[in-house]
């Protein structure tokens, strides 16, 4: 902006956005999508995330969930026998559920690839959910 010049009104300037959000089941056409949105005017394509549906989230993470106290009781056990202890109850359980949207910070580079006639390529590989739990079990000596 040039300067303003003494006793001058500002100039009035506007800007206008125009945000869309696309939500795909089929991550093989983000490209296509993104190619599609650059050619008919779009001038940046940002937030570019993979992720999974909440019901999906959910009926994953509930399965984590089950098979990381599986294992961690598995593991409680072993060592357990290892010190003559067996495991009596649990004292408490503690999960830290991970993994989620994977963004794509490079989704500027997306767009100059569109426009330059080749199409848009982005890796969806899988989304994973992740659970880690922290149990501590109640303990007694075998045989007492």
């Amino acid at each position: 902006e040039p300067p303003r010049r003494e006793g001058a009104e500002p100039e009035v300037r506007y800007r206008a956005t125009h945000d869309v959000r696309v939500t795909l089941d089929d991550t093989e056409r983000v490209g296509t999508v993104v190619d599609t949105a650059v050619r008919n005017g779009a001038t940046a394509v940002e937030g570019v995330e993979f992720t999974l549906s909440a019901e999906r989230r959910e009926r994953l993470g509930r399965a984590a969930r089950e098979r990381a106290m599986t294992s961690a009781r598995e593991k409680a056990s072993q060592l357990g026998a290892t010190e003559n202890l067996t495991i009596t109850g649990v004292r408490t359980v503690r999960t830290v559920s991970e993994g989620g949207p994977r963004s794509y910070a490079d989704a500027a580079a997306a767009t100059q690839t569109a426009t330059e006639s080749a199409p848009t390529d982005l890796d969806a590989t899988p989304v994973r959910v992740t659970v880690r739990v922290e149990v501590v079990y109640e303990v007694e000596e075998s045989g007492s």
